[in-house]
């Protein structure tokens, strides 16, 4: 059988429905996230990289704690985006996820950023 990551591009958008790596708390849910690549050689284990998004938004206006942030909001709609999402740059990518990880969550690719939008996110990613 076919995994997922045979399937998935750079800016992919991923709904992930079954998801139990919070960064706070220990809740499973729903994430939005993009997919950033994978790496691996030889007997390595394989790597998946991906931003979270969060969808709380509200955080991030005027006077809430991560208004001093780097983001990126993303619309209802955009890109395949079901629910209005920020992208925290002051949030590092997981990177640390093994190929059987991620293949244990229930994934969907829900839509595709642009190369533009990649190069947004793959500046301040490294910043």
């Amino acid at each position: 059988m076919p995994s997922i990551l045979d399937s998935l591009r750079s800016g992919d958008v991923l709904k992930i429905m079954n998801f139990n790596l919070p960064r706070i708390g220990d809740k499973t849910k729903h994430i939005w996230a993009i997919y950033l690549g994978k790496d691996g050689c030889f007997d390595c284990p394989l790597f998946v990289y991906f931003c979270r998004t969060t969808s709380q938004v509200e955080d991030f206006q005027t006077g809430e704690n991560r208004e001093r942030h780097r983001y990126r909001f993303f619309h209802k709609g955009e890109f395949g985006f079901e629910d209005d999402c920020v992208m925290d740059f002051d949030e590092k990518p997981y990177s640390d996820i093994t190929k059987e990880k991620f293949e244990s969550f229930t994934i969907e690719i829900k839509g595709k950023v642009p190369p533009s939008v990649m190069q947004e996110i793959w500046a301040k990613c490294l910043k």
